[in-house]
């Protein structure tokens, strides 16, 4: 689905809507799949200064609920 340059920024606006929909009730699963040496642990772990899909979804997870919170 992407090539070795696609940015952790542009691997997790595709699966935004994904933590979106977990808030919302669905069930959600965001799977890194390849051979070994593809980039799985990098494209979910990242690095301190390029946080991989873990991290960006438990910020964006943070960020609704605080703007659910705030519109209630």
């Amino acid at each position: 689905m992407f090539d070795g340059l696609a940015s952790q920024d542009e691997v997790f606006e595709e699966v935004k809507p994904l933590v979106i929909s977990s808030l919302d009730g669905f069930n959600v699963s965001i799977i890194a799949y390849g051979q070994t040496s593809s980039g799985k642990t990098y494209t979910m772990e990242g690095l301190p200064k390029a946080p991989g899909i873990t991290f960006k979804a438990l910020e964006e997870m943070f960020i609704e609920i605080r703007d659910r919170t705030d519109h209630e």
